[in-house]
């Protein structure tokens, strides 16, 4: 039987997204996403917020669109998948680091100034609809991303 590894995150950038691109044209980005859950706690009965940090990062269209729209502060909707990755420090020690990376991408409405409005760098992007049209991802016009599922 195959597993599900499927995140959904709704929160708010943590920084402005870090983008590196590579000589075979491919781009990645970087950033961090918090995510706020509240309850009240039944002994006290007072009220408890509790803020969670989560590394998200993204490849090509994906990364396109972060790097070029998203500022800090900006509220997003993220569906992705987990991805642990490894390696050696200089100390011979291991080093891990946990990431969702992206495969779909909401920017939801929030203050204007949490979104780079640059209309050359964004004209290439539109909206296509899920199969049941409730979200709405964006992907570059000209190379639709493809994760390989």
């Amino acid at each position: 039987m195959r597993g599900v590894n499927h995140v959904v995150l709704m929160g708010y950038v943590g920084n402005k997204p870090k983008g590196k691109q590579f000589p075979d044209g491919g781009e990645t980005t970087s950033f961090r996403l918090s995510t706020k859950d509240v309850w009240t706690d039944p002994m006290t009965g007072q009220k408890v917020e509790e803020t969670e940090w989560h590394n998200i990062t993204g490849f090509n269209n994906f990364a396109r669109l972060a790097n070029t729209r998203l500022n800090k502060g900006a509220l997003i909707l993220v569906h992705g998948s987990l991805k642990t990755r490894s390696w050696d420090n200089n100390d011979g020690s291991k080093s891990y680091k946990t990431e969702v990376v992206i495969e779909f991408l909401e920017m939801l409405k929030h203050g204007q100034e949490d979104y780079v409005d640059n209309a050359e760098q964004s004209k290439n992007y539109q909206r296509s609809y899920s199969n049941n049209n409730q979200h709405q991802q964006y992907q570059n016009s000209q190379a639709p991303y493809n994760n390989g599922n």
